[in-house]
């Protein structure tokens, strides 16, 4: 995993949690707001760069242990 990689996850955790605690200070649930924050991030072409990888990874993975 490159360092991009990992900054973009770290990027994604912190302001997850960001956005989890601005929604409890406004007297919505964490749940929500985490949900929020998730669907947010998945609609940047960031996250749709890290799902390809995460599924196209396994998928090679299982390739060159069935060979």
């Amino acid at each position: 995993m490159s360092l991009t990689n990992e900054f973009y996850q770290l990027a994604s955790v912190a302001f997850s949690l960001l956005v989890a605690w601005y929604s409890d200070k406004m007297g919505l649930n964490l749940e929500l707001g985490s949900f929020v924050a998730v669907m947010m991030i998945s609609t940047t072409d960031l996250g749709q760069h890290t799902l390809e990888q995460r599924v196209y990874g396994e998928e090679q993975k299982k390739c060159v242990v069935t060979k």
